[in-house]
């Protein structure tokens, strides 16, 4: 703690410094908010106020030269080309697979994390505080593998380099992810994240001050943010590929759905796009299947007859007299397809339940013994690592590098996702099992 204390220190002044050189209208505009340390699962480091703050107040002014972001960086000559996307030939990038979401010109990850890796790299840590930011984060990108298997129903593993700089690469962004702002900063600039000294302490809400990270489920925030929300009313169960079984004429239904725009996203799908906009086939928490979902059934269910007769006469995606006749047999499908996917876990949604206790226990054990991770030791040890590694082989650099999380909080958020998709699952069987009932009482009647 008293590591934490001292780089805090060096911040404060750094910032009070900043803001006495800050030109009008920031000069002696007061700061609501002031930096308090939280307790670990109360978000840790973070931003109280200091009085009562009325709806429309500023809370925090921030000097505009102090901030991180693609504008500033096209003033370097070092990256400025980079950064706006003039030495595309010199990016030694992996272009995704065919099939997967087309290749930019310049990869927006790769643009944007240029600016944070050379401004960090290259300032003098003790002259500029900010530059001393976090090394170690809860987003997966730095899970171990079976912190990563523990996340996993289904695994799909994509390959992809940056040479030059691996390791610095997961570092900006998971930065970036974490801390960065939306800001307007030119309508030329398409890239509008930006670093906030001081600001970028403001958390979730609870009791400290807080930004809101949006309307998203928990496989984007453990991504982006690195943390899960425990019964997300916003998750979504994705079905990325529901239909691995044997379907008559799949590539003509499949062409069919496309022009239609029911297959969205399910080739490639891209964490920076709305989780809705990437996979249309999808299950809501109340077990209530996507709409694109359940007209792709009713067209994948149809014999060659019926979808050769409905495409003729264009009634393929509204006709509810087909609708109805196949309502037992995709009723039973989606019953089916739940009951596997449900049983391909290894573990019941019971199970990590009482997972998710002990572990509950396990922290409030080590927190109240003192035995919480000390985050800014971790960063100091990761700093040190990066400078020896400059000249340093390839190899050995990479393995000093590697990214580590801690690994009580990737396993928390593990159960957390896992849990929310089984519930999920759980809604759409239990959903599933009544509409089959109300047919066959239908039907008999």
């Amino acid at each position: 703690m008293e590591g934490q204390e001292e780089s805090m220190t060096e911040f404060e002044r750094w910032w009070l410094q900043a803001e006495a050189e800050a030109k009008a209208p920031h000069r002696g505009r007061r700061n609501r908010l002031a930096y308090h340390q939280f307790a670990d699962h109360e978000g840790g480091r973070g931003l109280r106020t200091l009085a009562p703050i009325r709806a429309g107040e500023v809370l925090v002014s921030v000097p505009g030269r102090v901030l991180m972001n693609t504008r500033s960086a096209m003033r370097c000559p070092d990256i400025g080309p980079l950064v706006a996307g003039r030495m595309v030939r010199s990016l030694p990038y992996t272009a995704p697979p065919s099939g997967g979401p087309s290749a930019s010109p310049v990869l927006p990850a790769i643009r944007y994390s240029q600016p944070v890796i050379h401004t960090v790299l290259s300032c003098d840590a003790s002259q500029d505080p900010f530059c001393q930011l976090p090394t170690t984060f809860t987003t997966s990108l730095f899970w171990s593998d079976d912190e990563l298997k523990e996340s996993q129903s289904e695994q799909f593993i994509g390959y992809g380099t940056f040479e030059p700089t691996l390791s610095d690469f997961w570092w900006a962004s998971s930065i970036i992810n974490t801390r960065s702002c939306y800001i307007d900063i030119a309508p030329s600039i398409q890239d509008h994240n930006t670093l906030v000294p001081f600001a970028d302490f403001l958390n979730h809400a609870n009791v400290d001050a807080f930004i809101s990270y949006g309307k998203h489920g928990n496989e984007p925030l453990i991504h982006l943010y690195g943390f899960a929300i425990p019964d997300n009313s916003e998750e979504i169960y994705n079905f990325v590929d529901p239909l691995q079984v044997d379907v008559c004429l799949r590539e003509e239904k499949d062409a069919c759905l496309q022009d239609a725009s029911l297959l969205t996203g399910l080739m490639g799908c891209s964490l920076y796009v709305t989780h809705m906009n990437v996979n249309r086939f999808y299950a809501w928490p109340s077990g209530e299947l996507s709409w694109n979902f359940d007209v792709a059934l009713r067209v994948y269910l149809l014999d060659e007859d019926e979808f050769v007769r409905e495409r003729k006469h264009e009634k393929l995606l509204v006709d509810e007299e087909v609708a109805l006749n196949k309502a037992r047999k995709r009723i039973e499908f989606v019953i089916n397809l739940a009951t596997m996917l449900l049983s391909a876990y290894p573990t019941t949604l019971e199970d990590d339940q009482l997972l998710m206790q002990q572990l509950e226990q396990q922290i409030g054990k080590s927190e109240s013994e003192g035995g919480a991770v000390d985050a800014d030791g971790a960063d100091e040890q990761r700093r040190k690592k990066r400078r020896k590694n400059e000249g340093q082989e390839e190899e050995e650099a990479e393995a000093e590098a590697a990214p580590t999380t801690t690994g009580w909080w990737a396993r928390r958020c593990a159960l957390v996702l896992r849990m929310g998709r089984k519930q999920i699952l759980s809604n759409v069987l239990h959903r599933a099992r009544n509409e089959l009932a109300q047919f066959e009482a239908t039907s008999s009647a």
